[in-house]
């Protein structure tokens, strides 16, 4: 993506090469390929047709792509939890104007965080200021921003956006580029919106100016949010998967090397000396022009001292190399690569268990908790601009991400404990269904109350509990001990 004509931010330029490299090992062998010497350098003395050849031998092993994969999968094992207007809810599975749901943005969202450390969401109105829409953005196209204090708090006051898409040319047939810059600011407390075009000459030529408004009047923030790894601040987080994806190219250089070696050693070469080759004569009298090898053919040769053997490979060369490559893979997998690890070969207590994968997510409990934070913001921007709440900080608006990403279900033991605990008073039956929703013995996102809802209109009605007032749970009187066969005694 080429990026426009304009100042980026001191960061963004420090960052972009990292941001490259982490999307080209996600997107695995052939963005390396592409990437030719900036992945795997040419050896020197290497002409350039035995490069390619070099280039193209080495194995890809997809630990990056798996291991971001595997988290996001465990961080979403259950659904969202969201507490929104039902104005709002409506429009949680059209999100975007392109229709993504809340779910699958948040999973976008989790995903580009965990590889590239960074992303950003923005509410924006529709053209007929019918309804809010976001649209997100990943690292490499939030280029400037600008962090300053309005009203006493520290606020994001401008931010560079860079959109690039293809349009239809005027032949009806050539897709050509169109590249803009989207910049929202604040100007005297006011949010204004400018979009520009990057012209063929690479100047910027500004196309709209907008103030978005709400109710009749302008908005006094920015509607776009950062995310990272910790929190929700603008700054430039480093990749918690840089290093594996740095291991991970480590293992494919290796490979190439290995790979080398094997096509250069792999297969004998013959070899003679102390013989004159003008000497061998075929069965018509001709020279022979080869000397042919197979084991169903005779080779003589004429001189006494003359020898011919074959030149192979001894030795432990290759040892080193794919031994280089099974110290990555051992890396890769210390560094957060569970996929690639295998499981313990003896029993382990769930309290091991437990311990052992604490560890393991640590980074995304940081991660799910900012994500949570973020999509709590957007929600309540989205909420209030559409009218469905009064302020854009409403607490009573609210999306969270679950945070118990290893999946232990509860044991009988403890769940007969619990219940044991609910009967004799010494816990609620709220603090057992929660307990039951921690052990995934419950629904996710059913609360007490719903449950509770659900079992009062399933129960039979002369299944009730009768209560000492002699009503079935206070409606329905109990019937009488004193009547038989339904006649009054």
């Amino acid at each position: 993506m080429a990026v426009a004509p304009h100042f980026p931010h001191p960061d963004y330029t420090l960052m972009a090469p990292t941001w490259r490299k982490l999307r080209d090992v996600y997107a695995g062998r052939e963005a390396l390929l592409r990437g030719t010497t900036r992945y795997l350098p040419q050896p020197t003395n290497m002409d350039d047709e035995r490069y390619q050849g070099y280039l193209t031998r080495p194995k890809w092993f997809g630990a990056t792509r798996r291991t971001v994969q595997a988290f996001e999968g465990l961080a979403f094992r259950q659904p969202l939890s969201v507490a929104a207007p039902p104005k709002v809810e409506a429009q949680l599975e059209t999100l975007t104007s392109t229709g993504v749901s809340l779910q699958s943005l948040a999973r976008l969202i989790f995903r580009e965080t965990l590889l590239m450390g960074r992303y950003g969401v923005l509410v924006d109105m529709d053209s007929v200021g019918q309804r809010p829409f976001w649209a997100g953005y990943p690292a490499e196209q939030i280029t400037n921003w600008t962090v300053g204090i309005v009203d006493g708090r520290r606020q994001l006051i401008h931010v560079e956006l860079v959109e690039c898409d293809y349009v239809l040319g005027a032949d009806g047939h050539t897709q050509e580029p169109l590249e803009t810059i989207r910049t929202l600011q604040l100007i005297d407390g006011i949010y204004t919106q400018t979009v520009e075009l990057v012209t063929s000459a690479g100047t910027r030529q500004q196309v709209t100016q907008v103030v978005p408004q709400r109710q009749g009047g302008p908005l006094t923030f920015l509607p776009f949010v950062f995310f990272g790894v910790n929190d929700l601040e603008p700054q430039v987080e480093l990749s918690p998967i840089n290093d594996l994806a740095d291991t991970n190219l480590s293992y494919w250089r290796h490979s190439a090397d290995y790979e080398w070696s094997l096509h250069l050693t792999a297969s004998p070469t013959p070899w003679v000396t102390g013989h004159d080759p003008s000497l061998d004569i075929g069965p018509n009298g001709e020279p022979l022009a080869e000397l042919v090898l197979g084991s169903d053919m005779a080779i003589f040769l004429k001189e006494p001292d003359a020898k011919i053997g074959m030149l192979e490979f001894q030795g432990h060369g290759l040892e080193p190399l794919r031994q280089a490559m099974l110290d990555d893979k051992a890396e890769m997998a210390s560094l957060g690569a569970r996929l690639l690890e295998g499981q313990p070969e003896t029993n382990e207590t769930l309290g091991a268990f437990r311990m052992r994968q604490a560890g393991d997510t640590s980074v995304i409990a940081a991660l799910a908790q900012a994500l949570s934070a973020g999509l709590t913001r957007l929600l309540r921007m989205h909420a209030f601009w559409f009218g469905a709440a009064q302020t854009a900080e409403d607490a009573r608006i609210r999306c969270s991400l679950p945070t118990n990403f290893v999946a232990v279900k509860l044991e009988p033991q403890m769940l007969t404990a619990l219940l044991a605990g609910v009967q004799s008073g010494h816990i609620s039956q709220e603090t057992f269904y929660w307990n039951m929703q921690q052990g995934e013995m419950a629904e996710p996102g059913v609360d007490w109350e719903e449950e509770m809802a659900r079992i009062e209109a399933q129960m039979p009605a002369m299944a009730r509990l009768v209560t000492p007032n002699g009503t079935s749970n206070g409606t329905t009187p109990a019937p009488s001990n004193s009547s038989t066969n339904g006649v009054a005694a």
